[in-house]
């Protein structure tokens, strides 16, 4: 509108410029578009240019330009609903940590420091190696299991994790 876009700075100079062109009686006029344009709302429903924006600047505004703003309205397009795009969930495979091979019969390596998923065989081996974690020098712990998810039947023999609640109570 008249020009003012850009920031404030470039406004004001633009201001200076319209006021050394134009005559007297139309400053008044300029002042107005020019505090206009300084209106958050209004600059950017310029930006946005969509129907609800310039609805929006009407309601906000001390003093709109309201012929100017129906105009805008009539000619703007209708902006899109925001929709919510999730992201797509992959399963990859399991990797041993050890062999970095798929994951076929998997055990768990524990120590303080975190969890280390590998074969049964690879744990052994690595477990007849390195009996304590060379980081936090505490004893691995090393349980293996069928799947990810346990039922209560197939912890009997992990009676740690459940500590001492006894397992037909869980069922």
């Amino acid at each position: 509108m008249l020009g003012f876009t850009g920031s404030s700075i470039s406004k004001l100079n633009h201001r200076g410029e319209l006021l050394s062109r134009v005559p007297v009686k139309y400053h008044s006029e300029i002042d107005q578009v020019y505090e206009w344009s300084l209106d958050s709302s209004f600059d950017s429903a310029v930006n946005a240019n969509t129907k609800e924006q310039w609805a929006y600047c009407k309601k906000v505004m001390n003093n709109p330009p309201v012929i100017f703003i129906n105009r805008r309205q009539l000619s703007a397009p209708v902006h899109k609903k925001l929709e919510m795009e999730y992201p797509t969930v992959r399963a990859e495979a399991a990797m041993c940590r050890l062999c970095e091979k798929e994951l076929t019969d998997r055990c768990v390596i524990s120590c303080h420091c975190g969890r280390m998923y590998c074969h049964k065989t690879c744990g052994e081996k690595y477990l007849g190696e390195e009996d304590k974690c060379y980081v936090c020098k505490q004893w691995y712990v090393y349980d293996s299991f069928k799947s990810a998810i346990h039922d209560c039947n197939s912890l009997t023999d992990i009676g740690a994790r459940w500590g001492n609640i006894p397992i037909s109570s869980l069922q």
